[in-house]
């Protein structure tokens, strides 16, 4: 089983990890932190197209704050973070990178929404987890 971002809920429901019942309300929860997360700058996304390395390579250049935040095929992925200029940094889109900015409220999967971690660990201990049934793998 796998799962990206709130799939992950469903992948852990389909291993047996967690109950169909439990789940949608951990899903709702994490979703209801997030939206708390009120930072200076809540961040921004983009989804750039490149090799990975060359991804890695751009964002060792760029100030601020700005991480690969999900890696979805070895020629596409996710950024998150602060940008001075928010996520229409130059090198994103260019001639090998193409880059598109993701309408979100936040950064999701970078430090900035971390604060959210805490409630929902509490809402975790009180499921009844239990040993995967199928094969989980981790993204």
């Amino acid at each position: 089983m796998i799962g990206h971002s709130l799939g992950e809920y469903a992948a852990l429901v389909a291993s047996g990890i967690l109950n169909l019942s439990e789940a949608p309300a951990s899903g709702q929860r994490a979703c209801q932190e997030m939206a708390k997360v009120a930072a200076d700058d809540n961040g921004c996304m983009a989804a750039v197209s490149a090799p990975l390395g060359e991804v890695e390579r751009i964002l060792k250049t760029i100030p601020g704050y700005v991480v690969i935040a999900n890696i979805n095929s070895p020629v596409q992925c996710v950024i998150g973070g602060k940008l001075p200029r928010g996520c229409s940094h130059p090198r994103f889109p260019g001639d090998r990178t193409a880059g598109t900015k993701i309408a979100v409220s936040h950064a999701f999967h970078t430090r900035i929404v971390a604060p959210a971690s805490q409630p929902l660990r509490k809402v975790i201990a009180r499921m009844n987890i239990q040993a995967p049934t199928i094969r989980l793998s981790p993204m």
